[in-house]
């Protein structure tokens, strides 16, 4: 029981001065080392130890980024082109409205790829919460984009079927989803240069 106010009274004591008690290092089980301080460039991961410190290398990160958007619009156009023969298929003797509308929507598409490259590229540079309201803003304009895709499709209906430019703005999600295969199958076809 003597040990119980001794408890208290150390607790208030560190409340008043308006600090935490980290207490004895060797009472908590840690060692007695300070932590070093964190260095420029060093992020820290969840669930990472305080020794694992990912460093993370702006050019290459860069080189990354823009690596993907390349898988993207490569596997984009891919895409582009199996709706757009697929299509020619099935329409018949209008089969030039669902390419010019899978064109339609493709050319949205990759608007709005690189919209979202720049929007991150740009919100990775500002505070959390300007982050936040310019990613909500750009979000936004990007489903205009599509939309102003899809009102040029149903109001010329003579030059552009509005199902080919739906597939063709759509083949921005199976882009994003094949990007690892689109990856794999550029590295392996660049292997040989």
């Amino acid at each position: 029981m003597t040990e119980q106010p001794a408890v208290a009274e150390k607790e208030m004591k560190t409340e008043s001065e308006g600090g935490v008690d980290v207490g004895n290092p060797a009472e908590r089980g840690g060692c007695a080392e300070e932590e070093s301080p964190p260095q420029p460039g060093a992020e820290k991961l969840s669930g990472d130890t305080e020794d694992e410190t990912v460093h993370i290398d702006p050019v290459e990160d860069a080189l990354n980024a823009s690596e993907t958007v390349r898988d993207m619009a490569v596997g984009l156009a891919a895409c582009a082109a199996v709706f757009a023969a697929a299509g020619c298929i099935f329409m018949g003797a209008q089969w030039y409205r669902w390419v010019f509308g899978v064109l339609l929507g493709a050319c949205a598409a990759g608007l709005m790829l690189r919209h979202l490259y720049v929007t991150i590229d740009r919100a990775l540079d500002m505070d959390e919460k300007h982050a936040s309201k310019y990613m909500k803003k750009s979000a936004t304009l990007r489903i205009l984009m599509a939309g102003a895709a899809l009102a040029i499709g149903a109001f010329v209906p003579e030059a552009f079927h509005v199902f080919g430019v739906f597939f063709g703005v759509l083949c921005l999600k199976f882009t994003a989803y094949l990007q690892p295969l689109t990856h794999k199958i550029i590295k392996f076809l660049s292997k040989g240069r």
